[in-house]
């Protein structure tokens, strides 16, 4: 589990960068609901599912923690 923590700090803080980027996304969209900003938005939430994905295979120990145990 060592080993996992310095990948698993960096993706997670990736995760909360465009989280935060997907949160402005979706204030854009309720403004202005074009399709670019659809596809723009869609587009961050496809990297997010892609960087979770990531961290749960590089960092098997800790998501198994982090999600199960309290």
């Amino acid at each position: 589990m060592k080993d996992e923590l310095i990948i698993y700090y960096k993706l997670s803080d990736e995760i909360k960068n465009l989280n935060d980027t997907y949160y402005l996304c979706s204030g854009l969209l309720s403004v202005n609901p074009s399709e670019k900003n659809i596809d723009s938005c869609n587009l961050v939430l496809e990297k997010i599912e892609l960087k979770v994905q990531k961290l749960k295979e590089e960092c098997p120990h800790i998501s198994f923690y982090t999600k199960y145990i309290k």
